[in-house]
């Protein structure tokens, strides 16, 4: 299996596979050498759903609790053992983990999906109500004015003269030519 196939199953199937592996008597250091991961890697992903390496077995093996530290950066490191004089340091039940773990582990297999969706969001949000600004249109699009007729909707446009009102401090060339462009980019394929 290649470091991508690998990276492409879900967390539980990663574990599956290197248990197998495991129990077929290779060690985590020959996985993740063949894989091109570091052992860390396993362990951090595998905490992550409640399952930490158990050297008695040779297995990675489902916890019943995880200790968590708190870094001073407040980010929140799962840990197999952590020095109790440290402060910081709160048990949580893996029960209480439960609840939550199918849908993290979801998220986090369509987390590219999830950030484009957002990006694609953001890029297509711009409305002019709250947004209207000249300088929205490129200063190369702002040249050689024509005069063109277009029919139009008389609903539509009465509502459109009523918006022009509320910006009366432009022409309505530019409110129709970012309105334009707006719909251009949204829409364009």
């Amino acid at each position: 299996m290649t470091k991508e196939e690998f990276n492409n199953l879900n967390v539980l199937e990663q574990l599956g596979y290197i248990n197998d592996l495991l129990e077929e008597g290779k060690s985590l250091r020959n996985i993740s050498s063949s894989l091109g991961m570091s052992k860390t890697t396993f362990r951090e992903r595998f905490t992550k759903i409640g399952y930490l390496y158990d050297a008695n077995t040779g297995q990675y093996a489902k916890s019943n609790t995880l200790d968590i530290q708190i870094h001073q950066d407040n980010t929140k490191v799962p840990q197999k053992s952590i020095m109790s004089n440290k402060g910081y340091i709160r048990e949580i039940e893996l029960k209480e983990l439960q609840k939550y773990k199918y849908d993290l582990i979801e998220l986090v297999n369509h987390k590219d999906d999830i950030l484009e969706m957002l990006e694609n969001y953001k890029n297509s949000s711009n409305v002019i109500a709250s947004q209207f600004d000249i300088d929205n249109l490129p200063k190369d699009l702002q040249k050689d004015i024509i005069n063109k007729s277009v029919k139009v909707y008389k609903p539509v446009y009465k509502l459109f003269n009523e918006l022009c009102k509320s910006y009366s401090g432009y022409k309505k060339q530019d409110l129709v030519s970012v309105a334009l462009l707006e719909f251009y980019n949204k829409y364009k394929k």
